[in-house]
């Protein structure tokens, strides 16, 4: 196709969409765009971008309006600089360098000026930042041709089908996740778009729900997987998976390929770098176990050879093909220039084997490459000696290591981190008097590179601190450095407490920092948040649990007169049973970490009852055991005083007995917002009286006639989307309007709280108010039951204000949680003890009897 009115030519991949009609081409969490569509979309935006051919900057992102305005440009034949939507310090440098026509980016089409004011090649296409640029305007000149043969050639050796289906697992600002798009949209295939991570259980939701067949990975993505208990290589969809970005240790390349081998998938092993659009060789799956140090052989296409080997037949490799870049653009000048690259110096020393395959086995220049990004240490090296006087950059493949002899080194990171894109856990700053030197003058990168043995490193640190935090909130001896605070039954109480010790020890947390790993919440950058000192950010559910807690005080002891905290407490408790005991289900596959939480409410509870019906005659054996809805007497009485607790209990061994079913497990992991709609459809029969309940006593207290409030909460905390938020805040503003019909305000709090639940993940707060937040929410459970006893008491003994007994009852509470927290940590600890001495006695055993077995006769 000739681009409107331009005169050059148009990627042949985006000018063929239409070819493919009505098969799926884009797919998202909330929607899926047929090639015919894609294809209408893409014209769309070329004609919004006119006919003259201009500088459009496209910042890339895994979505679907991002990749739309992407194809677009390239449709209309204009030149795109595509860029990372996550650096906009790189993107305003960007800005100012090529001084782009238009911007498109974040829903915003911003056109600059009318028309252009600069000479474009004819046969620029794209220009990347270089994985090695470190932050600065050096962009990759690449043609329609190199594009479209590189698409071409790795569709060819993976054999892509219409039926593939790929999950970005990668950024498209990134040359090998763009390379994904390009060979499947050639393909006639489907890609799923998600900026989710890999170790976000959401993405294996879509990757279940879209029956992904594919992902790409770099070595730190297998890496993280393999501390996640996710069982991905199972899944019988997968078709096969790709990796590239840095050399894979052997030892992995052969088990990631044995674990395909026995799910029936395909590991391909590749290697490429941006300057070659993006795949210069692979390793086919039959050579993974004889080879797996090998980056193999040169895609459809290409050549690769050595250039002036060695006497071991070491030297440089060197690609061609026609996906070498045009060259590279640092000035505005270079975009007019023409091709000026007919072969890729490497810059990596390789030898052939003797099956004709590529080993790369070092680098002839200061590069390195981490998680898929090539780095110019030189480059890096100049841009941070400004900041720490002798500045020395090194690597040793796994790490970036910076040598400095002055100035702050909390700032020499985080501008190694801008520059980089590397994350915080992945460099080491190290602080010398004097840079180690050979006796020649030049730096001893190895000295550098060395581990430093003098003093614990700061990654190692935080881990520690976590690992702390963890076992004491959890009351484990030992925490394992791959398990995430959900996998080792962290609950919403001690996730208030333990979410409050790490902010004081590491800043801000991420939103769902207790579904990462030790190591990987370790790794992520320490902030703060951009307020005022004198201000704290809280989780919402954690202010909410507070607030609902002592409305139900207050409103007990009368001195606030509106109701709704302990239907609000209910749709909390449905929250965060989605976001804790049932993200622990879904990564173990097991129900243990449901019946353990609810272990944890019951047992504290049926002991505190159980000691009250000792000391006095005013509750029942019905209510020690949580039974007082069916044995309990039918009208309000003080018999009822525990109704939440026991509804809570019932809801969630009933939710226990419903995901003991395998079928209803592997239902929810893959339509995780269907199945809490379709236990909330039921409840709302019951809501709308279906069954002619509305004249139960205690109605509004009863399991059965308030379980649907539970799910409504779980709902909240699946509805991952924008789409999904609104549509479920309808829900909760609609199925709440008129629950209480002579209590407007009742319901009144229930929806805002819900509300508040799915748009404000935190609330700011004065810093001297947060912890007694905290404190209160962690003890809401022990401030319920306590209450109950404490309040009469005072009440009958002296002559206090109501409003003075409230908070002697809610302090009262919180006395008893850290008292109960103590006695179950001792129990926790004990049982974990004699598990662990059973468990040692039975070893013996075994293992005397597998000596007399092997004893001669």
């Amino acid at each position: 196709m000739i681009g409107p009115g331009t005169g050059f030519a148009a990627l042949a991949l985006v000018d063929g969409l239409e070819r493919f009609g009505n098969l799926p081409a884009l797919l998202s969490e909330n929607e899926e765009i047929s090639y015919a569509e894609l294809a209408q979309r893409v014209t769309d935006v070329a004609d919004r971008l006119g006919t003259q051919r201009r500088l459009v900057l496209v910042h890339a992102a895994n979505t679907v309006d991002a990749v739309v305005s992407y194809l677009g440009a390239l449709r209309g034949g204009h030149p795109v600089i595509l860029a990372d939507s996550t650096k906009p310090a790189l993107i305003g440098e960007l800005t100012r360098t090529f001084d782009p026509d238009v911007v498109v980016g974040a829903g915003a089409f911003s056109e600059r000026r009318e028309g252009t004011r600069h000479d474009l090649h004819p046969d620029l296409a794209v220009l990347l930042s270089t994985s090695g640029s470190t932050g600065s305007p050096k962009l990759v000149r690449l043609s329609h041709d190199n594009l479209q043969s590189n698409a071409e050639a790795i569709a060819e050796y993976l054999e892509l089908r219409h039926s593939d289906r790929a999950i970005t697992s990668l950024p498209l600002g990134y040359c090998y996740g763009l390379s994904v798009l390009h060979s499947h949209l050639q393909s006639g295939a489907s890609v799923v778009l998600t900026e989710r991570s890999v170790i976000d259980p959401g993405f294996w939701r879509v990757f279940e729900q879209t029956r992904a067949t594919s992902f790409a990975g770099v070595p730190h993505t297998f890496a993280l997987l393999d501390r996640l208990d996710i069982a991905w290589y199972t899944a019988s969809h997968l078709r096969y998976v790709t990796q590239a970005g840095g050399r894979m240790p052997s030892d992995d390349v052969r088990r990631i390929g044995q674990l395909g081998a026995a799910n029936g998938w395909q590991l391909f092993v590749m290697y490429g770098q941006t300057e070659a659009t993006a795949r210069m060789a692979y390793l086919p799956p039959s050579e993974l176990q004889s080879h797996p140090h090998c980056v193999g052989r040169a895609v459809p296409g290409g050549q690769l050879h050595i250039e002036s080997p060695g006497p071991d037949g070491t030297g440089e490799l060197v690609y061609t093909g026609p996906n070498v870049m045009m060259g590279y653009a640092e000035t505005l000048a270079a975009l007019a220039d023409g091709p000026g690259v007919r072969q890729l110096r490497t810059g990596d020393l390789a030898r052939r084997t003797a099956t004709g395959l590529f080993e790369i086995v070092g680098r002839r220049s200061r590069f390195a490459k981490l998680l898929g990004h090539r780095i110019d240490l030189d480059r890096l090296q100049a841009s941070l000696t400004p900041l720490g006087g002798s500045v020395v950059c090194a690597s040793d493949d796994h790490q970036l290591v910076v040598a400095m002899t002055s100035g702050d080194p909390a700032l020499l990171r985080r501008r190694a981190v801008r520059g980089t894109g590397l994350p915080p856990g992945l460099i080491r700053i190290r602080q010398y008097a004097e840079v180690p030197r050979l006796s020649n003058g030049k730096p001893d990168y190895e000295t550098i590179k060395a581990p430093d043995t003098s003093a614990p490193r700061p990654a190692a640190d935080r881990v520690a601190t976590i690992q702390t935090v963890f076992a004491e909130s959890l009351g484990y001896d030992r925490v394992d450095p791959s398990a995430s605070f959900v996998e080792l039954g962290g609950d919403s109480l001690s996730y208030v407490e333990a979410s409050a010790r790490l902010e004081d020890a590491l800043g801000t947390l991420p939103l769902r920092w207790a579904e990462l790993p030790v190591r990987d919440l370790a790794a992520v950058p320490a902030t703060s948040p951009q307020t005022p000192e004198t201000i704290s950010r809280v989780d919402t559910s954690v202010l909410l649990r507070a607030i609902s807690i002592a409305l139900i005080v207050f409103v007990h002891l009368e001195v606030w007169g509106v109701r709704g905290g302990g239907h609000l407490l209910l749709g909390l408790a449905g929250f965060a049973f989605a976001r804790f005991p049932l993200t622990a289900v879904r990564l173990t596959n097991r129900i243990t970490p449901l019946a353990a939480a609810i272990a944890r409410l019951a047992l504290p509870s049926m002991a505190f009852i159980a000691a009250v019906v000792a000391l006095s005659d005013r509750y029942g054996l019905p209510n020690v055991f949580l039974m007082n809805h069916y044995f309990g007497p039918p009208g309000w009485s003080e018999r009822w005083n525990f109704w939440f607790v026991e509804a809570l209990v019932e809801i969630l061994v009933a939710a226990l007995l419903l995901l003991s079913i395998p079928a209803v497990r592997r239902f929810e992991r893959r339509h995780t917002l269907l199945l809490p709609s379709l236990i909330l459809g039921a409840g709302l029969l019951v809501r709308y009286d279906a069954f002619g309940w509305s004249d139960i006593a205690q109605r509004f207290g009863r399991p059965h006639t308030v379980f649907w409030i539970f799910a409504l909460g779980w709902l909240v905390e699946r509805a991952g989307t924008t789409v999904h938020r609104a549509a479920v805040s309808i829900v909760v503003l609609a199925t709440l309007w008129g629950y209480f019909p002579e209590e407007p305000l009742r319901v009144l709090i229930v929806q805002l709280g819900l509300l508040m639940l799915l748009w404000l993940p935190r609330v700011p707060l004065p810093r001297l108010l947060a912890p007694l937040v905290s404190r209160v929410a962690a003890a809401s459970l022990w401030i319920y039951l306590t209450h109950w006893i404490v309040w009469p008491y005072l009440a009958n003994t002296f002559s206090l204000p109501r409003a003075v007994v409230a908070v002697a009852c809610i302090a009262a509470g919180v006395g008893a949680a850290s008292v109960a927290d103590v006695a179950q940590s001792r129990v926790i600890g004990m049982s974990r003890l004699a598990r662990r001495s059973v468990f040692a006695r039975r070893q013996a055993r075994v293992g005397s009897v597998r000596w007399q077995q092997r004893r001669p006769a």
